[in-house]
Formats: C-alpha cells, sequence, structure tokens
C-alpha cells in the first residue's frame, strides 16, 4: 500500500527542482487512484522493471483533489509517459508539476537554487525534464496545428478539384512512445507541405488560393523543422 502524503499548495510551490505528474479532480479513495494508476502504467510499459509508487502527496485546490505521483525512485519509459498524458489529458488533467505550479499557484518558491534531476532516457544524458516538457508542449500545438491546417488544405482541394481530400493516415492523433509520435507528426508535416505544393502550381492566377496554398507550405515546413530539431535531442 502506497504512503499517502497530504500537503499545501504552499507545500508544492517549495518543490522547485522536482518533477511529477499531477492528476486533477481525483475523487474518492486515493488509495484506489494510486492502485490504479500503478496498474494501469504497469500494463502500458511506462512504470519499468516492477517499479511502483510507493508514496504519493495528496492536495487540495480550486476545490478538487489532486495527486502528485512524484519520480523520485521510480523508473519510468518518460516516453511513453508524455504520450500517455497527451491521450487522457481530458479525462485526468494529467500536468507536470513543473507546468502546474508556475501556471496555476503563481509559481515556485525558490530558497536556493538546486541542481536539476536527470534522467537517462533512451540511452541519452541529458536534462530530461526540460526536454520532455518541451517536446510534450510541442506535440500537442503541432497535433491541434495540424488539424487546423488540414482543414485549410481541404478547403483549397476541394475548391481546385470538387473533390474531398482525404489522404490515408493525415490527420490520425499520433500515439506510441514520443519519438514514434513526433515522426508521425513530422511525415505528416511533409505531406501537407507536398500535397499544397501540388495544387499551387495549378492555381498560379488564382491571388487568393495560391496565398492559401503558400502560407499552408510554410507552416507545415517549420513544424517539420522544429520536429527535427527536437528528435535531435531526444535520439
Amino acid at each position: 500500500m502506497a504512503e499517502l502524503q497530504e500537503i499545501t499548495t504552499e507545500e508544492l510551490r517549495r518543490m522547485d527542482g522536482q518533477e511529477g505528474l499531477i492528476l486533477q479532480g481525483c475523487g474518492g479513495d486515493p488509495q484506489e487512484w494510486v492502485d490504479g494508476i500503478n496498474g494501469i502504467w504497469t500494463q502500458a510499459g511506462i512504470l519499468l522493471d516492477g517499479s511502483r509508487f510507493e508514496a504519493v502527496y495528496v492536495f487540495q485546490h480550486d476545490g478538487l483533489t489532486d495527486l502528485l505521483f512524484p519520480f523520485d525512485g521510480v523508473k519510468l519509459d518518460m516516453g511513453r509517459l508524455a504520450v500517455w498524458r497527451l491521450q487522457t489529458h481530458s479525462q485526468f488533467g494529467g500536468t507536470w508539476l513543473s507546468d502546474y505550479v508556475p501556471n496555476r499557484l503563481g509559481g515556485f518558491i525558490r530558497e536556493q537554487e538546486p541542481a536539476r534531476p536527470k534522467m537517462e532516457l533512451a540511452g541519452h544524458d541529458g536534462n530530461i525534464f526540460g526536454i520532455l516538457g518541451r517536446a510534450s508542449r510541442l506535440l500537442a500545438s503541432l497535433a491541434a496545428d495540424q488539424q487546423r491546417q488540414l482543414r485549410r488544405l481541404s478547403a483549397a482541394y476541394f475548391l481546385i478539384t470538387g473533390r474531398r481530400y482525404a489522404p490515408k493516415g493525415q490527420g490520425a492523433a499520433p500515439s506510441g512512445p514520443l519519438s514514434s509520435a513526433l515522426r508521425t507528426l513530422f511525415q505528416q508535416a511533409q505531406q501537407c507541405a507536398a500535397q499544397a505544393a501540388v495544387l499551387a502550381r495549378t492555381v498560379s492566377d488564382d491571388p487568393c488560393l495560391s496565398r492559401l496554398l503558400e502560407d499552408i507550405q510554410d507552416e507545415a515546413q517549420s513544424h517539420a523543422a522544429q520536429i527535427r530539431v527536437l528528435l535531435e535531442e531526444l535520439l
């Protein structure tokens, strides 16, 4: 049975330099939540080598009971956890501690500047939390942007050809390990840019559609470049 420790949001703000995942709106028995998350993450391959959360923090904020699962002392596949967090955010409200405190509580109280923790990711030594935070935010942002891009491209395609644009795999939500999800988004961005370039050659005399397709190409290539740079740090 995990140890459940009740803390205040003030104590949470003093956890600068630490990292964990906060699940929001955890009504009912907190122990059942911890047991459930341990089971889900073990089955999903997020908790590795029999590792489990043995200590979890419970706190109240905005009328909700929230749980902080600290990463100290557990072995995790951070890539799979990042993807799980994105896929289940509407259900659990999963938020990194390093994002929650600045955005919801006004920032950390820094009594001294601690050394940032490091963790190994797929054989890569580095500040996993900095890279992971950027990667997960970029993944969510680009997935939303590319859905919007696809709608713009579909509209242009229909105006030009009279047919609906529905390429295989385009617009599908990325899944799997973080690096694989980013690769999927990279491929979707490249496919979108290529299709926009093909259409642009057919409407050179239409300034409205030409500009739209040029914007789509530029944005898609920008997304692809951002993903490539991030993958250079992850791999």
